[in-house]
């Protein structure tokens, strides 16, 4: 399936890992390989940037350089991230999220009430977040749903390991999925 990141969110983060910005891709480019930003106040022309495009059901990793073309404020794309690497660079997200339904067998199952997390960090292939004490288990498929500017994001993944901070909160890694499911 060929890539379209037009209208897609993307977060923005400098070479040491810290989130500068986070923009709404007015087009992409296929041909040239650029993506057009909407806003990027924060970006400073010339300087390089890993770039966190959030497609579903899987995010996109790539470097790029910041720069003007055609009165245009532009990243010029380079270096895909596309293996699975589990040492792969995490990005610090710190963004109010929540769980609406579980996934068995391939089916969505609705949660009575939504479980409410805070997404710590994410990653080409995987995530982390932060709920309630014991709220999943490892094996536990879910749904998690983020607000990025005006764009709601749904991503599938499965908890591989939990981290207790009882009575307070747990902590869940997890796997992202590159499934539909019902």
């Amino acid at each position: 399936m060929p890539k379209d990141f037009n209208n897609c969110n993307a977060l923005i983060y400098d070479p040491e890992g810290n989130q500068v910005a986070s923009v709404k891709i007015k087009q992409h480019h296929k041909l040239e390989n650029y993506i057009e930003l909407q806003d990027s106040h924060e970006l400073v022309t010339g300087a390089q940037y890993e770039v966190l495009i959030l497609t579903t059901p899987l995010p996109y990793v790539y470097h790029g350089r910041f720069q003007r073309l055609g009165g245009e404020m532009v990243i010029k794309l380079f270096r895909e991230s596309r293996k699975e690497n589990r040492r792969e660079t995490r990005y610090n997200v710190n963004l109010p999220t929540f769980i609406a339904s579980l996934v068995y067998e391939d089916k969505l199952h609705p949660l009575h009430t939504p479980l409410k997390t805070q997404l710590i960090n994410i990653s080409k292939s995987g995530m982390r977040f932060r709920s309630v004490y014991n709220a999943l288990t490892v094996g536990n498929k879910l749904q998690m749903h983020m607000k990025i500017g005006d764009d709601d994001k749904v991503l599938t993944a499965e908890v591989i390991f939990c981290v207790d901070s009882p009575p307070d909160f747990s902590e869940f890694g997890c796997r992202l999925i590159n499934k539909e499911v019902k």
